[in-house]
Order: C-alpha cells, then sequence, then structure tokens
C-alpha cells in the first residue's frame, strides 16, 4: 500500500518509542539503532511488528535512504550524542516532519 504512514524511529534502542507506535498507530514502524542486541530484543517484544534496521543513523543524514525506506516521519526519543541531530537532518533534507526529544539536554548545558 503506498499511502501507508511509515513511522522511522532513529536511535530507536529496546523500542520504548517503538513498540507502543507499532501497536497504536496505522503506520508501518521501522526502528533503526546502530547496535544489534537492543534491536533483537525489539523485534521479540513487539512481536515481529516493527520492522529493524541496524544501521547508523550517519547514514539517513542526507535523507537519500529516509526516501527509499518510504518514511512519511521521523521520530527519536533519548537518542545519544548526535543521533538526535543526525535525525533531524535526514528528516529536513528528505523534506519529512519530525518529531525529536534529545538526551542529556539538561547536562548539557551544565558543561
Amino acid at each position: 500500500d503506498t499511502d501507508a504512514s511509515v513511522v522511522v524511529d532513529v536511535g530507536c534502542g529496546a523500542g520504548g518509542l517503538t513498540s507502543p507506535l507499532a501497536s497504536f498507530a496505522n503506520a508501518r514502524v521501522i526502528g533503526v539503532d546502530v547496535l544489534p542486541e537492543p534491536l533483537r530484543l525489539l523485534r521479540e517484544r513487539s512481536g515481529g511488528a516493527v520492522e529493524t534496521l541496524e544501521l547508523d543513523a550517519l547514514a539517513l543524514a542526507d535523507g537519500k535512504r529516509l526516501r527509499a525506506l518510504g518514511a512519511s516521519c521521523v521520530v527519536s526519543l533519548h537518542a545519544c550524542g548526535a543521533v538526535s541531530d543526525l535525525a533531524m537532518d535526514g528528516a529536513v533534507a528528505a523534506g519529512l516532519p519530525f518529531a525529536v526529544s534529545p538526551c542529556c539536554i539538561g547536562k548539557s548545558l551544565l558543561e
């Protein structure tokens, strides 16, 4: 179905946001993370409802991979380091809406 929404969760980890999205959103949900073990846990916990992609977020920053995935929007919750920035960069480059809640914002303001 080419009209189906595709939500890409960048830096998804074990799926704190991804799993509920897959349960409640009428969308194809793809979790992206660089670490294989959290992705394995996500697949197990979601019963296969979430597609996973082991990939460094840097590979999404130019937006091309997001477009190839058919992404409708990008989300990222507590993605560490530069992952939040890369998620936003990719979404902007692909012309997609995004919702990002970065990790450790208070900590970085105190340093």
